[in-house]
């Protein structure tokens, strides 16, 4: 069921909500030593390293937490540490980051690991100054001319204002399950009791949190009870002690002491509070910006007749189909890839399902080869319209730098240019933008004439090879036109049709009478809503009737003679029964919902007789439109096809390129002034916003040089104007893997948007619980029916995306079919686990030279070992020496370090096959999640080595996969869908090994599939079976 328009808001409203809570959470800085140090900071060269300073929780904390001051504190080592790790930021952000709030986080709880977590968490504001100066952060400019401020002496904190309708603080709730204990059910009872109040402040949550906790501590789960019950219990708790802020922050404290001390952690409270800078986890920080812009301007900026729209409320565009005439060398495209292509640039919005191995990212080049194609188009005047810029986009690098990086290799002019984060754009943007100036300024050198005769026979072999394909394409292009236009057609005359239900019936002059008769009622009852918000008294109760009377006698007498005029009626419930019988309080709540309702009513018959209004009109254009149809004849049953132009495409494409060199070449002196421009803003700001908001002229040059830009989806901030249908097209790749709300950027962006990945992927790493997730959604208050939203919730349990969010926006749904990467055997599992429908291209590749046992390419080791727990996951000794030992055989027969992977779905095991590996001194390729384990100074190369969910999107020849599970009872994790068996099969081009208890994953309804697929390889075959002996040592 589609959205309306305000759905769609309050969609991004609980987005916005979820990201803010999510990254709330995950503020834990590491513990430091208070050491010694300056107290007074350096400006010049601040020194980073100090992630948060402390505060006592004593009365100006409370007087701050309650609104009622600011909290000074006079620079000592710690906060002059602080201040130069805030100003080192301060000097690599841009000039409108310099406003970002911080937390507070108490009381603080330090973990084992070493982290400091604040269980309460709000928003302050923190400035720094001297007496009654302010200190500001010198320019860019000033700190080059050594112009620095006095060092500032004290920080300030305020509370940082909140939105309407949110909860003063954040609650850590994984905090509350461990290391505290508190069950689901107290913490569902907490939120609950929060909800009821119509205003929290401060104080009573506080008082609400500290009386959950005692109750925790004290409950014995005797008697079942009611989450409403026990939230009635916490509010009655909390209200029968009206004790001041510090008592509660002292009591508070205390019971989270007793709870670590019951559950026997070795975590400790200390009676402090912490501020840390609250954009170190702020990776959303551009997105949460400009989801703020979309939901707080009013009425919103985006269109629903858009890309975004269509996303935000699952009703289609119109769909159709363009030429896809460029190719690049290589493989041609195959029939799904081009059907694919034609929707792509026929259509404002498409959704394509992309599985393992069939070419999404072949496809997309080949939209980018259409795209240079266009440009030149344009460039030399053979277009009516620009070509407008591509964007090729991703929550993941990876897939971006795959499609970008072909698109700069060689030495000419690039063709794409790769933008993002700031350490993007300071290493590989800045690169890019170097090499075209030097390419620019060697143009510039030859002479004018030879430039312009350049131009000139390179335009006119570009003429001649688009006219050549083009008597090829016409057949076809015509028949995509009249598919698009009949498309096109039949959506406009659906939404043509009569609305459901009864129609009012009234003539266009009632209608209109009916309508500026009903424009002061709605304003009168508005107002006496408003009346009704006052507090209850005698003397407001008074005017609000005095309102009523006065309304009904002028306003409500006019619209009802009107109405029975036309035979028709209004009724309204004013005044409310028995308001008179009642007290004030109940009195004017009374009469605020029977305002309401007449509001909603009055609303409904305006909106009933825009529609009579309008009927006639949408039947008189029903009758164009079905003329229109009957105009193009008989829908045909296919699109003809066209011979063999394979070649005609790639000579085009060539002949583009060389057409816009020779165009660039002809015009270098002002495009390499405006690409010294955006250099000189890349290398000192890091960023492009500088350039787009200064520097207009050489934006817009740079851009019409450069039509196709990559750019990951969270730093399309950093690099593009915030502006509706600033580009022209956006390609979202690996769209399975991004979370729903990080697609917002891209498409608001957008004219037209393609979202291609794969649902059976795994989905995007959501830290939010379904509980957390259920009380954030109360917390908002939409208006929107909580099972309209289901599509759209993003938490642990959801299998939301991207992916499937566009999905539900279009009428149908296209599908890469022909697989290229793995061996039949190693897909056919992934098509048996997800229903791929695949057809299998793949070339037979034999490793029996390197390795002769790998007779069969889906293998499987039956080993019966035991999984044992190891820090919060699960290793499996024997399934580890096994692994190892395996490793070593294939090396030892030939295979390369880089043809071979293992992966593991649990992060224990993964530890353990890391030490491993080194241990055995075989090179192990450098990662970030090995580095997060702490395996700094990994070699670059080497064996692939990660859980499952990190090695998506790899590939490598061989590929073993420690199960590690040997009891039936922890198959779930591996069984509960397709999509982790799926990824972890699909990795493997040649040959896929699993190493694991074949009775236990028998067991599971998913991995079964997997042991019924693989042939059985003993042990003694690769050397296993028994202690590992002496090992080799593989050099790089």
């Amino acid at each position: 069921m589609a959205l309306t328009r305000a759905q769609g808001d309050d969609v991004l409203r609980y987005w916005l909500a979820s990201l803010r809570l999510e990254e709330a959470l995950q503020v834990r800085p590491a513990a430091r030593q208070s050491g010694g140090g300056a107290a007074v900071p350096r400006v010049d060269q601040p020194t980073p390293g100090q992630e948060y300073f402390k505060l006592p929780l004593d009365a100006a904390l409370a007087s701050l937490l309650a609104k009622q001051g600011q909290v000074t504190r006079s620079f000592d080592p710690e906060l002059s540490a602080f201040f130069e790790t805030w100003l080192h930021r301060q000097y690599r952000r841009s000039e409108d980051e310099s406003e970002l709030s911080h937390l507070l986080c108490f009381p603080v709880v330090h973990l084992p690991k070493g982290e400091l977590a604040g269980l309460v968490r709000c928003g302050v504001r923190l400035r720094f100054g001297s007496g009654s100066s302010v200190f500001r952060a010198p320019t860019r400019a000033e700190r080059q001319r050594g112009t620095f401020p006095a060092a500032p002496t004290e920080g300030r904190l305020t509370r940082a204002p909140r939105a309407e309708g949110t909860w003063p603080c954040f609650i850590d709730t994984r905090l509350l399950r461990q290391p505290l204990g508190v069950p689901t059910e107290t913490i569902d009872a907490f939120f609950e009791a929060l909800r009821t109040l119509k205003e929290v402040t401060e104080p009573q949550m506080l008082a609400l949190s500290t009386v959950m906790l005692e109750s925790a501590m004290g409950s014995s789960g005797d008697e079942p009870e009611s989450v409403a019950s026990r939230a009635s219990r916490l509010t009655e708790l909390a209200a029968k002690e009206p004790l001041d802020a510090e008592a509660w922050l002292s009591r508070l404290t205390a019971a989270v002491q007793r709870l670590l001390q019951r559950s026997g952690s070795r975590a400790r409270v200390y009676p402090v509070a912490i501020v840390v800078d609250g954009t170190q986890a702020k990776t959303t920080w551009h997105l949460q910006r400009e989801l703020e812009a979309l939901v707080e301007t009013e009425r919103g900026r985006w269109k629903v007749d858009s890309p975004l729209g269509a996303y935000l409320t699952g009703k289609p565009l119109s769909a159709g189909e363009g030429p896809q005439r460029a190719l690049l060398p290589g493989p041609a495209l195959t029939t799904s890839q081009r059907a694919a292509a034609e929707a792509f640039w026929g259509s404002s919005f498409c959704a394509v399902q992309g599985p393992p191995g069939t070419g999404k990212t072949r496809l997309i080049l080949q939209l980018c080869a259409e795209q240079v194609l266009r440009q030149t188009e344009a460039l030399l005047g053979l277009a009516r319209e620009s070509a407008g810029m591509l964007l090729i986009t991703s929550s993941n690098n990876r897939a971006v730098d795959n499609v970008i990086e072909p698109l700069t290799a060689g030495s000419g002019l690039p063709l794409a240019l790769r933008a993002g984060s700031r350490q993007v754009c300071e290493h590989q943007l800045a690169a890019q933008l170097r090499r075209t100036l030097g390419w620019l300024k060697r143009a510039e050198a030859e002479p004018a004439l030879e430039r312009r005769a350049r131009l000139e026979r390179a335009s006119s072999g570009f003429r001649v090879h688009a006219e050549a394909l083009n008597q090829v394409l016409e057949p076809r292009r015509a028949a995509l036109e009249r598919a698009a236009e009949r498309a096109r057609l039949v959506q406009e005359l659906a939404e043509c049709a009569p609305p459901d239900g009864d129609a009012v019936k009234v003539s266009p002059a009632a209608t209109r009478a009916l309508v500026l008769a009903l424009e002061p009622l709605e304003k009168r009852l508005r107002a006496l809503s408003q009346l009704c918000e006052a507090e209850a008294a005698p003397s407001s109760l008074r005017s609000v009737e005095q309102h009523y009377q006065r309304t009904s006698k002028r306003q409500l007498r006019a619209v009802q003679e009107a109405l029975q005029s036309e035979s028709l009626s209004l009724e309204l419930p004013l005044p409310p029964a028995e308001a008179s019988r009642r007290t004030p309080e109940q009195a004017m709540e009374a009469w605020e919902e029977a305002a309401e309702v007449a509001i909603s009513r009055v609303t409904e018959l305006r909106v009933a007789l825009h529609q009579a209004a309008n009927q006639t009109t949408r039947a008189e254009r029903a009758r164009q439109l079905g003329a229109q149809l009957e105009a193009l004849g008989p829908e045909p049953t296919s699109t003809p096809e066209v011979g063999d132009h394979e070649q005609l495409s790639r000579e085009l494409l060539e002949a583009a390129v060389a057409a816009r060199e020779a165009w660039a070449s002809d015009r270098a002196a002002e495009l390499s002034a405006a690409v010294a421009v955006a250099l000189r803003t890349v290398e000192q700001e890091r960023s492009l916003r500088p350039l787009f908001r200064n520097e207009p002229d050489a934006a817009r040059l740079l851009c019409r040089l450069f039509r196709i830009w990559g750019s990951t989806l969270l730093s399309l901030g950093n690099c593009f104007p915030n502006e509706l249908g600033s580009l022209a097209r956006v390609v979202i790749d690996e769209a399975g893997q991004c979370h729903p709300a990080h697609a917002v950027s891209a498409l608001l962006r957008a004219e037209s948007a393609l979202v291609i990945g794969d649902v059976h992927q795994l989905s995007p790493v959501i830290e939010l619980g379904a509980d957390d997730d259920a009380r954030l959604l109360r917390a908002c208050r939409l208006a929107t029916p909580a099972p309209l939203l289901r599509p759209y919730r993003v938490h642990a349990d959801a299998e939301v995306s991207s992916q499937s969010v566009a999905d539900r926006a279009v009428r149908k749904r296209g599908s890469l079919t022909d697989h290229f990467r793995c061996q039949p055997e190693i897909i056919a599992v992934s098509d048996a686990l997800c229903g791929y429908g695949l057809a299998v291209h793949t070339l037979r590749a034999d490793r029996r030279r390197q390795a002769p046992f790998l007779a069969h390419p889906v293998l499987h080791v039956d080993l019966r070992g035991e999984q044992v727990p190891l820090a919060g996951s699960w290793c499996n000794e024997l399934e580890l020496q096994e692994t190892l030992t395996l490793v070593e055989s294939l090396l030892h027969g030939g295979v390369q370090l880089d043809e071979l992977a293992v992966i593991t779905p649990y992060r224990g095991q993964l530890e353990r096959l890391r030490r491993g590996l080194l241990e055995r001194r075989i090179p192990v390729e450098s990662s970030a999640e090995l580095a997060e384990g702490g395996a700094p100074g990994l070699p670059r190369a080497g064996v692939a080595l990660g859980t499952v969910h990190r090695f998506q999107g790899g590939e490598r020849s061989i590929v073993l996969f420690s199960a590690v599970v040997s009891r039936p009872s922890s198959l779930g994790f591996l069984n509960a869908r397709p999509n982790l068996l799926n990824v972890a099969v699909s990795r493997a081009q040649h040959h896929f090994v699993c190493l694991g208890h074949r009775a236990v994953l028998a067991q599971g309804a998913r991995s079964r599939l997997l042991t019924d697929a693989a042939v059985a390889l003993t042990p003694t075959a690769y050397g296993g079976g028994q202690p590992s002996g002496s090992s080799l040592a593989f050099e790089l």
